[in-house]
């Protein structure tokens, strides 16, 4: 068993005793049955691909941070150009690329916030600030919401 996935099955165990989870729960909440979960955790079965993502799903991490440590990089880099709709935007824009690395591994919580701050600088029109860096960013605000 490699490494990355006694991480991995370490990650779960720790998650399965801070919710009192038991692996009947988890399978359940993960979708997959207890016997897949127990097997995965006692290293017997490798994890597939589908399971990785259900999997990240339960522990709110990035899926392909558990693609990766379940060895599913195969299909990860199958699916990742699909995934990446601005690949000309990407590779245009080099803050694209800066703010796709700051964004790895942040939980799915956190990412939802970074979005909706993003989404309210769109539909602020705020223009941002260029080349002054001394200066510290205002966030636009939403307007009539409390």
């Amino acid at each position: 068993m490699r490494e990355e996935q006694k991480q991995l099955i370490e990650l779960i165990n720790q998650k399965l005793k801070t919710s009192m989870h038991t692996i009947r729960d988890a399978a359940a909440i993960m979708g997959i049955s207890h016997a897949t979960l127990g097997h995965i955790l006692t290293g017997r079965n490798a994890i597939t691909a589908e399971s990785a993502i259900r999997i990240a799903v339960y522990l709110d991490l990035p899926y392909q941070q558990i693609l990766q440590m379940a060895g599913q990089i195969e299909f990860l880099n199958l699916v990742a150009p699909m995934l990446n709709t601005n690949a000309k935007t990407t590779s245009a824009n080099p803050y694209t690329i800066q703010v796709n690395r700051d964004l790895e591994g942040l939980t799915t919580n956190q990412l939802k916030i970074i979005s909706d701050l993003a989404r309210t600088f769109k539909e602020s029109n705020t223009p941002a600030p260029i080349g002054d860096t001394s200066t510290p960013a205002t966030y636009p605000t939403k307007q009539g919401k409390k």
